[in-house]
């Protein structure tokens, strides 16, 4: 008999980091002047998606497609990669890091269950070793469509992806998250564990800033044009 996967399962925005990823993966991008100019148009859906539920979604969807639409995957994938690499180590939170080596020590398999952009994020987490569900942009040979491939990965769609990737049977021992789209994750462990870390690294804040202003000023390599 098969021997049950025992998880630790982990939201990254807001819990492993500090900040979103999501919104300056949009600047790294874009740039700065892409980047405002997206947000206005999308103005409406944004404000519409402060009600929660399928509103969010639906501002997610057109953002995404708004960002990504007719732009080729590989040169997006390579921006993923260099942000994971270069990028996403400055908002990591020390405690939260912490607590998934200490989950790989006692025997449970890590994994990340985001609505983050799995473009980047699965770079990252494959670096770190770790498993990853994240939100996957759809694709027409080798461009992106702009649209979200299957359901945008928070609330229900996070307990969906565990289910499909480690079986009905798999055994969250202990699940971590900020925020309502990690409530279904969280009911379905043995221990939930909300907003629990809560370290920020003296000067991150400003690390960031300088790194995404070269980011913004094409000093760290160039931005798509969108």
């Amino acid at each position: 008999m098969p021997s049950v996967t025992r998880l630790s399962a982990f939201d990254f925005d807001g819990t492993l980091s500090w900040t979103d990823s999501f919104s300056l993966f949009l600047v790294y991008v874009a740039g700065r002047r892409g980047f405002a100019r997206h947000m206005a148009e999308l103005s409406p859906f944004l404000v519409a998606a402060l009600a929660g539920g399928a509103a969010r979604d639906r501002a997610k969807a057109k953002t995404c497609e708004a960002f990504f639409a007719g732009h080729r995957v590989a040169e997006i994938e390579a921006k993923g990669a260099a942000f994971a690499r270069d990028i996403l180590p400055l908002i990591l939170r020390r405690d939260g890091m912490a607590r998934i080596a200490a989950a790989r020590k006692s025997g449970l398999r890590p994994v990340i269950v985001s609505a983050s952009l799995a473009v980047y994020l699965g770079p990252w987490a494959r670096e770190m070793g770790l498993d990853c569900a994240a939100t996957e942009l759809a694709r027409d040979g080798p461009l992106f469509t702009g649209a979200i491939a299957g359901a945008n990965c928070r609330g229900a769609e996070k307990l969906h992806r565990l289910r499909a990737r480690f079986g009905a049977e798999a055994d969250i021992v202990e699940a971590f998250g900020d925020s309502a789209g990690d409530r279904e994750m969280l009911a379905a462990a043995r221990h939930a564990h909300w907003r629990p870390f809560r370290d920020r690294p003296a000067g991150a804040r400003r690390l960031l800033a300088r790194k995404m202003h070269h980011v913004r000023n094409g000093r760290a390599g160039d931005h798509i044009s969108v």
